[in-house]
C-alpha cells in the first residue's frame, strides 16, 4: 500500500489532526491539546517548508524542526511534549493507513527543574482560616468556597477532578474521595481531612435546607451560581477572595510537598495524586530539598 493512495492532502491536515484526537481515549483532555497543538504547530512549520503533512516528514525534518524550536528559546518539557505528540501520532498513522512515517529517536531533554510553587503550612492555615468568610458573596456560596479550599488541599485534586465530583465519588462516612474522571480515567481514592468532611456536609446541608437545591447521588458537588458545572478559572477566583494569587494547582503542589515533609513515602504520595510515573512525583522530593537547605540557612548559627 503506498502512502499516496490513502494519506489525504495538505489540505485536508486539520481534518487529520482533528481524528487522530478523536482517537486518543483515554487520555486527559489537557493531554489532547497539548498533543492537537504540537502537531498543528508542525503541520504549520512543515507548509512554511513546501513539506506536505505528515507523508513527506523525515528525520532530517524532524530534527530541524527541533533544532529550531531550541533555537527559539523553547523549554526542554515542551520539546519533550513535541517528541511525545509526533510518536502517538505514527503509532495512529501506521493503525489507519498500514504505513510507517518517519520517527526519529527523540532524546528525553533535560532542562532545569522548575519546582512547583507551594505555600508554607501557616500560608495554608491562613487560606483555610480566610475560605467562606467573604460577606459580599451568599451563605450557601461561603460554604462552597470553604468547602472548595479545604478539599483541594485535603486531598491534592487536579481542579479539574474537583469540577467533577459527584455527591456518589464521597464518602463523608469514611472520609475518602474516589476521583473516577482524573488523568487518564484512571480511578483512585484519596482521604479527605475532617475539616473537609465537614466543609462538605455543611454545604450539603445549604444545598438542601437554604437554596433548596434537590441532592441526589448524581449531582454536581459544586455547582455554578446558575446551578451548572463550576469551571477552574471560577475555582481560582475563589481562591483570589481568599487572599491567594495563586492557582488552585499550588494547594495540590502543596498538599504532596508536606506529605513527604512529613516523613509520607513517595510510591504513596504517587498513588494519592495519581501520577502514572514515579518520576513525575520526584520532583516534590526537590521542593522538600529546598525547604531544609532554607531551615539550615536560616537557623543554623553559620548558615
Amino acid at each position: 500500500m503506498s502512502v499516496a493512495s490513502k494519506s489525504p492532502s495538505l489540505e485536508q491536515t486539520s481534518e487529520v489532526i482533528a481524528r487522530f484526537q478523536r482517537s486518543l481515549v483515554g487520555y486527559s483532555q489537557n493531554t489532547v491539546r497539548r498533543y492537537s497543538s504540537e502537531l498543528v504547530r508542525f503541520a504549520q512549520w512543515c507548509e512554511g517548508h513546501g513539506r506536505s503533512f505528515p507523508e513527506a516528514v523525515d528525520v532530517r525534518s524532524l530534527r530541524r524542526y527541533q533544532a529550531e524550536r531550541l533555537a527559539g528559546g523553547c523549554s526542554a518539557a515542551t520539546l519533550n511534549s513535541f517528541g511525545a505528540a509526533w510518536k502517538a501520532f505514527v503509532r495512529y498513522w501506521l493503525r489507519r493507513y498500514d504505513v510507517q512515517l518517519a520517527l526519529d529517536e527523540f532524546v528525553a531533554r533535560r532542562g532545569s527543574v522548575k519546582l512547583p510553587k507551594t505555600l508554607s503550612e501557616s500560608q495554608v492555615a491562613g487560606v483555610l482560616r480566610n475560605a467562606g468568610t467573604d460577606e459580599a458573596t451568599t451563605s450557601r456560596h461561603r460554604e462552597r468556597d470553604r468547602a472548595i479550599v479545604e478539599l483541594l488541599y485535603a486531598s491534592g485534586l487536579r481542579v479539574s477532578e474537583l469540577c467533577s465530583l459527584r455527591w456518589r465519588d464521597l464518602d463523608l462516612v469514611t472520609g475518602v474521595v474516589t476521583v473516577v474522571n482524573g488523568k487518564g480515567s484512571k480511578a483512585r481514592q484519596v482521604p479527605m481531612t475532617s475539616a473537609a468532611k465537614d466543609a462538605l456536609l455543611a454545604l450539603r446541608d445549604a444545598d438542601t435546607t437554604m437554596v433548596g437545591i434537590s441532592i441526589d447521588q448524581g449531582s454536581l458537588v459544586f455547582r455554578a451560581a446558575r446551578g451548572g458545572r463550576l469551571n477552574p478559572r471560577e475555582v481560582r477566583r475563589i481562591i483570589e477572595r481568599v487572599g491567594q494569587t495563586c492557582g488552585p494547582h499550588v494547594f495540590r503542589h502543596s498538599f504532596a510537598t508536606h506529605l513527604l515533609d512529613g516523613g509520607a513515602d513517595l510510591r504513596v504520595v504517587q498513588e494519592l495524586l495519581g501520577h502514572a510515573r514515579l518520576s513525575t512525583t520526584q520532583v516534590y522530593t526537590h521542593v522538600s530539598k529546598e525547604r531544609l537547605k532554607d531551615v539550615h540557612r536560616t537557623s543554623h548559627p553559620r548558615g
